[in-house]
């Protein structure tokens, strides 16, 4: 009996159109300041999250590549993007979280990326 083992590994190209980037308006903030977080990428969705969550953003997922936040207590957060493309038409009345949740991806897929960045919120 022979068994073989295959291994998929996620080859990353280093092709500066494939980069992700997030840049902020500032990264020490008061307690009840809007931040802005700008995202560089070449796909046209993205979707925010924020750690810990007690931040109001203004879009989840969108097609906007800046967002808006809100920080009502003091701490450290991060500001998370994920970023792919998505067969999106608005015109068609498409929703676009039903886009971004059934367009099929996998971690090796081109497209697909991440960024973070930290802001400090003091009072």
């Amino acid at each position: 009996m022979v068994l073989a083992a295959v291994f998929f590994a996620c080859t990353k190209s280093n092709d500066a159109r494939d980069q992700i980037s997030l840049s902020a308006s500032t990264t020490q903030a008061m307690v009840g300041q809007t931040v802005s977080v700008t995202v560089s990428s070449n796909v046209n969705a993205t979707q925010w999250t924020v750690t810990p969550s007690t931040v109001s953003k203004a879009f989840v997922i969108t097609t906007n590549k800046t967002n808006y936040f809100n920080f009502s207590e003091a701490g450290v957060y991060t500001v998370s993007v994920s970023a792919k493309s998505v067969d999106y038409d608005s015109t068609a009345h498409q929703s676009l979280d039903s886009c971004w949740n059934h367009t099929s991806h996998g971690h090796c897929v081109k497209g697909i990326d991440s960024a973070s960045i930290k802001i400090i919120v003091t009072k």
